[in-house]
């Protein structure tokens, strides 16, 4: 079998989908895998860590969330002060409020990732290497999904002209990724 996201290589690694950085422990129990080569698995490790600090830490406002930050996201912000800069340094205050500057690509690069890994772990079937998609991520107050992951993640498949998914961080962050 086939690496989901590249195509290219051979999937002899497994990625969780969604990734584990976004959960809290103990992990569900029908956490999905995906096949996987090593460069994709661990090639985006960075901006999945991006990611959960932007998402979860900034914009995620459920007790579950704040375990997640209090517990995991501190203590690699206390091992790596880079990370906490990297949250923190993307609010930037104007006159009237607190701005927050994201680097959307990374933000877009793991939310087709998800996208990506969950078409092929709910169909067997995977996206075209060369498949473009339109990312948009909102603040929403819940969410009513047909498959979840506790209250960490939940997640629907799209079926329209713009097939794709739609997943919400912590009832909090939704996350439209469809077909471009």
């Amino acid at each position: 079998m086939g690496c989901v996201y590249c195509g290219v290589e051979a999937g002899d690694t497994k990625d969780h989908v969604p990734p584990k950085c976004l959960l809290r422990k103990p992990y569900p129990t029908n956490l999905m895998t995906v096949p996987s080569c090593l460069g994709c698995n661990g090639g985006s490790s960075k901006d999945e860590e991006y990611f959960r600090l932007l998402i979860v830490g900034l914009l995620c406002h459920t007790e579950e969330a704040e375990l997640l930050f209090d517990g995991p996201m501190s203590r690699s912000m206390d091992r790596n002060t880079k990370i906490g800069e990297l949250m923190f340094g993307s609010l930037r205050p104007t006159d009237a409020a607190v701005i927050m500057d994201f680097d959307y690509q990374r933000i877009y690069r793991i939310a087709e990732k998800i996208a990506r890994g969950l078409e092929f772990a709910m169909t067997g079937v995977a996206y075209p290497v060369n498949q473009q998609f339109e990312v948009d991520f909102s603040e929403v107050d819940g969410m009513s999904a047909v498959d979840t992951f506790g209250p960490d993640f939940t997640y629907q498949r799209i079926v329209n002209a713009q097939s794709g998914w739609e997943f919400t961080m912590f009832s909090s962050v939704r996350f439209v990724v469809q077909l471009a």
